[in-house]
């Protein structure tokens, strides 16, 4: 649904901060963070936790580090990192909802 305005955040973070559009680096990351407010510190979802959601997302893919940089995201870890950082957010333990409807949030 919201398909094409991530991939054009994507796409304009990843030039502002770095010499090309299919590799988002740390700083375009946190800059994201920051513009979008997702980040909120003394709830799961802080600095640590996306911290940490950019290293594990950032193994997923292939192993060649022309196609999957080590300190960068392509487009599909970013997706992956919203999302864990959409689950982390919002979700509450108390609560029955699919995960798909934290991420629409």
């Amino acid at each position: 649904k919201h398909y094409g305005m991530i991939k054009g955040v994507f796409k304009h973070y990843s030039a502002a901060f770095s010499s090309e559009i299919f590799n988002l680096g740390a700083n375009g990351l946190n800059e994201i963070l920051n513009v979008c407010q997702i980040i909120e510190e003394g709830t799961p979802c802080n600095r640590t936790e996306a911290d940490m959601a950019f290293i594990s997302c950032n193994l997923a893919g292939p192993k060649d580090k022309k196609l999957n940089p080590k300190r960068a995201l392509c487009r599909f870890q970013f997706l992956q990192l919203l999302t864990n950082l959409a689950l982390s957010k919002f979700k509450i333990p108390t609560r029955k909802v699919k995960p798909i409807e934290y991420v629409m949030i």
